[in-house]
């Protein structure tokens, strides 16, 4: 392997950094291919991994440490379809992408695989899209060859038979320059990725690029687009959904969406009506307020898109705060003049929304009143997002639960999260839980 990577690392997670130098850049690789739905087994007990509650379907799909976890789900002839993604080290000395899918809507999830290059560290930020029979997959890779030395590009690859078999991974960003935190999202046979691109400084003028497929991914328009075009896009991933021709991006910005005159943080919209070719002017500023909003998400369903956030109150409490837009983005509730909807509950970090139909339900991490560790709640609306029910603690560990994901299908949540266990020897190892609530 190409110890270049080295030169990436200080956007690796610590371990891997550690795990690097331990291996000495060496290490094995696998490849992808079919998996049956089978159960994951650990090698030795872990303490607070254990399935605690049979009412959440909940238990570990993931072995080895793992992290920061994307879901993506789908219905095909009736019957709902999961992926899972996460960054972990798998065997020692071989850390990447891997890779758990489920056949039955999260009954069962196959044993993981790696998704990628086996020659290479494909290390950071991966996300999963589906559409119909196919699964998109993108991460972070600071040891590409085409790479200028030292930058961080994205990499790609698509499954044709839900999940199976993945194409030979592609690099769709430029070499030239370095970026960030890249998300998924897919509609018919349209694929859409975004990703924060630094420039050619690395931190100068960071702006949210859009990279688009019209062919089911097997090649992508030359030219990206440059959707926020302020500058100064905050270094936190961007939010991605399509439906039909209509592709929508969040994402935070720092202060430069009209009609903002502060230098707090806003939540920047993006909207297309035309498959990502074109993007409405003006932008849309969700937040404008004095307080800082952070790390947006969305949903889109039947035309309906719902926009959270953190949003830091008077009181320097970050609560999820909310719009809805009933006509595509046209106009909202409430009016982007008024205020937007907090949700009574507080929340650290990237809340998730997914929705379908009338349904719409929220993932975020907090601190438990009662252990006072960071654990995974949700919350759920069956009115449109006009009201929510009281948070439920899904995680229910000892230790800390972080960083969640969500989907939906068939009417049916779909939650994913990083939970820290401890083995015998008690050493913390993280990783990932799925809970059907």
């Amino acid at each position: 392997m190409d110890c270049r990577v080295m030169n990436g690392l200080i956007r690796a997670p610590a371990l891997v950094i550690m795990l690097v130098f331990l291996v000495a850049c060496g290490g094995g690789g696998g490849t992808l291919g079919t998996s049956e739905n089978t159960e994951v087994a650990e090698t030795e007990p872990l303490q607070g991994c254990e399935v605690i509650s049979q009412n959440f379907s909940r238990r570990v799909i993931s072995a080895g440490f793992a992290s920061n976890p994307d879901i993506s789900s789908n219905v095909v002839d009736g019957q709902a379809r999961v992926y899972v993604v996460w960054e972990g080290l798998g065997d020692i000395g071989n850390p990447g992408i891997f890779l758990a899918r489920s056949t039955d809507g999260g009954a069962n999830f196959s044993a993981p695989v790696k998704v990628g290059d086996p020659n290479y560290f494909s290390l950071s930020s991966p996300a999963v899209a589906t559409s119909e029979n196919h699964v998109y997959v993108v991460w972070l890779d600071p040891s590409d060859e085409e790479a200028t030395l030292g930058n961080t590009l994205i990499r790609f690859t698509v499954s044709g038979d839900q999940g199976q078999n993945f194409s030979a991974p592609v690099t769709i960003s430029d070499p030239v320059v370095s970026m960030r935190d890249p998300a998924v999202t897919a509609a018919g046979g349209s694929v859409y990725v975004s990703g924060l691109n630094l420039g050619d400084a690395q931190g100068d003028s960071p702006d949210q690029f859009l990279f688009r497929s019209a062919d089911q991914g097997q090649t992508f328009d030359p030219v990206s687009v440059n959707v926020s075009g302020t500058g100064s896009a905050a270094l936190v991933p961007a939010a991605l959904a399509a439906e039909g021709d209509l592709v929508t991006m969040a994402w935070e910005d720092v202060g430069a969406i009209p009609p903002s005159t502060s230098q707090v943080n806003e939540i920047g919209l993006a909207i297309s009506q035309d498959g990502g070719q074109n993007f409405e002017t003006p932008l849309l500023n969700l937040s404008d307020n004095l307080s800082s909003s952070r790390t947006p998400d969305l949903a889109l369903t039947a035309g309906v898109l719902h926009v959270i956030w953190l949003d830091t109150s008077e009181n320097h409490t970050p609560v999820i705060a909310r719009r809805r837009s009933d006509d595509q983005g046209q106009t909202f509730v409430p009016d982007l003049a008024e205020d937007p909807i907090g949700l009574d509950v507080t929340a650290t970090e990237k809340p998730k929304v997914a929705a379908e139909g009338e349904q719409v339900a929220i993932a975020y991490h907090d601190s438990d009143p009662v252990n006072e560790m960071r654990q995974v709640f949700f919350v759920e609306s069956d009115d449109a997002g006009q009201s929510f029910s009281s948070p439920v603690n899904l995680s229910e560990n000892a230790s800390s639960a972080q960083n969640p994901d969500i989907s939906m299908a068939n009417g049916q949540a779909l939650v994913v999260w990083e939970g820290q266990c401890q083995t015998t020897e008690n050493y913390p190892q993280k990783r990932i839980f799925f809970a059907r609530p």
